[in-house]
C-alpha cells in the first residue's frame, strides 16, 4: 500500500494564502466540471499576526468566473454582524483572537460586495434561520422548496 503525507511548507501562514486559494480554485473547477453543487464559505480576508488585513476581492472574482465558465448557477451571500455580536461569538468559540475578528468585521464594512449579493443580518436571525434562507436560494434540484 502506498501512503502519502502532506507536509506543510516552512514559512508563515501569510505567505501560504495564495497556495490555499489555488488549491481551492482547482477543486472548485473540477467539481463544477463534473456537475457538482459547490458551496464556498469564506470571508475572503486574512489578518496577519502583525495586524495587516487584506480583502481578497480578486479571489472572489476568480471563483465567480469559474462558475460562469461552467455555466453553473451561483450567488454571493454576505452575512453581516455587528462588531459586538461577532466578538461575543468569537469569545464563546475561542477559535480566533478578537483582534482578527475585529479587523475582519472592519474590512467587510469598508469593502463593497457586488450589487447582486444577498445580504443577511446575523443580528436579526439565528444561524438556523440564516441557513434556511440560504438553502432556499439554491437552484433546483438542490433546494428544499
Amino acid at each position: 500500500m502506498l501512503a502519502k503525507t502532506l507536509v506543510r511548507p516552512r514559512g508563515s501562514r501569510w505567505t501560504e494564502i495564495p497556495l490555499a486559494y489555488d488549491l481551492i480554485r482547482r477543486q472548485i473547477d473540477s467539481l463544477l466540471g463534473h456537475g457538482w453543487l459547490v458551496i464556498v464559505e469564506t470571508t475572503f480576508t486574512y489578518v496577519s499576526p502583525q495586524g495587516e488585513a487584506e480583502f481578497h476581492r480578486e479571489v472572489l472574482e476568480q471563483m465567480v468566473g469559474l462558475a460562469e465558465r461552467h455555466n453553473a448557477p451561483w450567488f454571493l451571500c454576505q452575512v453581516k454582524a455587528s462588531l459586538e455580536l461577532t466578538l461575543k461569538r468569537a469569545e464563546q468559540d475561542r477559535r480566533l483572537p478578537s483582534r482578527i475578528v475585529a479587523a475582519t468585521v472592519e474590512l467587510h464594512e469598508i469593502e463593497e460586495m457586488p450589487e447582486s449579493a444577498l445580504t443577511l443580518s446575523a443580528e436579526d436571525s439565528p444561524p438556523e434561520d440564516l441557513a434556511k434562507t440560504l438553502a432556499a436560494q439554491l437552484p433546483a434540484p438542490f433546494s428544499r422548496r
